[in-house]
């Protein structure tokens, strides 16, 4: 008996906020039976320049 073979995807969404991707993910993904885990990361910003910047001085 061999072992099916371990596939990954990458899934990009696009939602309102990050009670509408728990939802999503809770209610949509979670329950689809050819999924046996998944894991997520969120990106809050998209930035362009990425050379280092100093920080501003507080006060």
């Amino acid at each position: 008996m061999s072992a099916l073979p371990v596939v990954s995807y990458t899934l990009h969404v696009a939602v309102q906020d990050l009670d509408h991707l728990h939802a999503f993910l809770t209610d949509r993904l979670s329950k689809r039976g050819e999924i046996t885990g998944f894991r997520t990361s969120v990106i809050f910003q998209q930035v362009s320049n990425t050379a280092p910047a100093r920080l501003p001085t507080p006060g």
